[in-house]
């Protein structure tokens, strides 16, 4: 069984949170202060899968 990642690219944390590519995209290109965050390594653009649960987490809504 694999160990889950540390860092994932954008197209996979769309995937993760149900939001579009362009979305988180656009969130990083207007620099949207609620985005999820995000780090780079190099040149490229990676998302910490923890970072992400938590992001998410935070927008739960209590039914």
């Amino acid at each position: 069984m694999a160990a889950e990642p540390i860092f994932i690219d954008t197209a996979e944390a769309a995937r993760r949170l149900g939001l579009s590519l362009s979305t988180l995209e656009k969130y990083r290109f207007h620099r949207v202060p609620d985005a999820p965050p995000f780090v780079r390594i190099g040149r490229a653009v990676r998302y910490r899968v923890s970072d992400l649960e938590a992001w998410a987490a935070d927008r739960e809504s209590e039914q």
